[in-house]
């Protein structure tokens, strides 16, 4: 990975669990949309996200959802 990668200001992993702690071992501020969610709510979330109009902000609205905020 380039510098540019491993510094990055934000990252969002739109993985199940086990993925997103892999990618959170590299990137500690990691935001996850998916966290604590069954398969189907994590499906619906990821059409949500993809139809969007803004996939960044829906993807963080579910991430601050998912982190309890």
């Amino acid at each position: 990975m380039g510098r540019a990668l491993l510094h990055a200001p934000e990252v969002i992993a739109l993985a199940g669990r086990d993925y997103a702690n892999a990618a959170a071992a590299v990137w500690p501020h990691l935001l996850r949309p998916l966290a604590g969610a069954g398969i189907g709510t994590q499906l619906q979330r990821l059409t949500r996200i993809a139809v969007a109009r803004d996939p960044r902000a829906a993807a963080l609205a579910y991430a601050a959802q998912a982190a309890g905020r």
